[in-house]
């Protein structure tokens, strides 16, 4: 829900911003969007299934993502959404590179008269993991998971400077719960056990890493092992892999080699 009405709020605001141009060349101009090949289905599906009639979206790869991201920026391009720890590997991508980028770019567009680009991240596997500062990643959206970090399976959005600096628009209508932005009767305990949980995360998360990172470091430790008998294995990444909680790893062995770690 969170990934959904994020797309929803920047083409919305995009439609918004068009409409109220005084040169007729904007109000048909289609919104674009920024993302990754690699992204979740969360983020993925919609664009698949609905954005990609309503918007055009740019997909790149994982390979100089920062300048990549920069050099496919349009004058219509309203949002970047690039997630911050990918769920199948643990790679970590440079959000906060890009977010640091893109305000100097918005400060240009400004001047130019452009609608201002809104930045995204999915951070639902790195909470609990790493440290996560919005400030830092410089960003608009955040998408928070709880179930990620042993909360309830409870999902959050922190938008920035809510209504204000960032453009927020309903997905759902019905009653005037949340301000009017998400109908329905909310989730108290949900709520309640996302924060504490969240708390605890904020208090303990080097701790948690420290942990988590000795644990990768030991199974690496095992797995070069096996360099004996293949001389490829390699570590998928030497500078930006999180945890091994996070990360997938799939061994085809020689018959000769070690049945066990």
């Amino acid at each position: 829900m969170a990934n959904n009405g994020v797309l929803h709020c920047a083409v919305t605001h995009f439609r918004k911003w068009c409409l109220s141009q005084d040169s007729p060349i904007y109000h048909h101009l289609r919104p674009h969007i920024i993302t990754t090949k690699v992204e979740h289905d969360a983020v993925k599906l919609p664009l698949t299934h609905r954005y990609a009639i309503e918007a055009d979206v740019t997909y790149l790869g994982v390979e100089n993502l920062p300048e990549a991201v920069l050099e496919s920026i349009r004058p219509s391009t309203c949002l970047i959404t690039v997630m911050l720890a990918n769920n199948e590997t643990g790679i970590m991508f440079s959000v906060a590179h890009i977010g640091r980028l893109l305000a100097e770019v918005n400060k240009k567009r400004e001047n130019e008269g452009l609608f201002k680009v809104l930045l995204h991240t999915d951070a639902a596997q790195a909470i609990g993991k790493v440290p996560v500062d919005v400030t830092d990643l410089n960003i608009d959206y955040l998408t928070i998971v709880g179930h990620k970090y042993y909360g309830p399976r409870i999902g959050a959005l922190y938008i920035r400077g809510l209504g204000h600096k960032t453009p927020v628009y309903p997905l759902l209508y019905g009653g005037g719960q949340e301000r009017g932005y998400r109908p329905g009767t909310e989730n108290t305990p949900m709520i309640a056990g996302l924060g504490r949980a969240s708390l605890l995360v904020h208090n303990n998360v080097q701790d948690y890493y420290t942990s988590m990172k000795k644990t990768r470091n030991y199974m690496e430790r095992q797995l070069k092992r096996l360099e004996s008998y293949h001389q490829d294995l390699q570590r998928l990444s030497k500078d930006y892999c999180i945890i091994a909680k996070t990360r997938s790893v799939i061994l085809v062995l020689p018959t000769d080699a070690p049945q066990s770690l």
